[in-house]
């Protein structure tokens, strides 16, 4: 152990001011091992630097997550725009290529009823010509017995085809 010099003895001086440093140095590291101490001793308080910490944590993952999905909805959104694009052009091209033939096939239908009309035209004899334009006229002169008469001829039919089904 060392001695500390009296007050009175050379060097004695230099020697205070030296302890009274070493006395200060060692109050700040008491004072820091104290705080070291303190911080490990309070709980509560590492508990909450501890939940603040997983906040934050918690609070960045979610907002990636949220990027992600937005992201993510975006894309999801933009296809689907683009297949419903897509499925009306195919459609449209659909529909008018169904145009298209239903015109031709109308087409085709009517120069064939023109045809045939030409053939029953030239074929029909004279005299049924004249006798159906004279039924025509009297028709559109008297059009209430005409009316009468194709009833009465549908009413016939019906009869004649019923009995006709229940001999066989």
């Amino acid at each position: 152990m060392t001695s500390i010099p009296e007050a009175n003895e050379p060097g004695a001086a230099a020697s205070k001011d030296e302890l009274r440093e070493q006395i200060e140095q060692t109050r700040e590291e008491l004072g820091d091992t104290v705080e070291a101490l303190a911080a490990k001793a309070d709980i509560k308080g590492r508990a909450q630097d501890k939940a603040a910490r997983v906040k934050d944590q918690v609070g960045r993952k979610s907002a990636e997550v949220t990027a992600e999905a937005r992201d993510k909805a975006a894309h999801v959104t933009d296809k689907a725009a683009a297949v419903t694009a897509d499925a009306r052009e195919k459609a449209a091209h659909v529909t008018a290529e169904a145009r298209g033939k239903a015109a031709q096939v109308t087409a085709e239908a009517r120069d064939k009823a023109a045809q045939a009309a030409h053939i029953v035209q030239d074929r029909t004899p004279e005299q049924v010509k004249s006798v159906a334009v004279q039924a025509a006229d009297t028709g559109r002169r008297n059009p209430v017995p005409v009316a009468v008469g194709a009833a009465a001829l549908a009413v016939l039919a019906v009869v004649l085809f019923k009995r006709g089904g229940k001999r066989r």
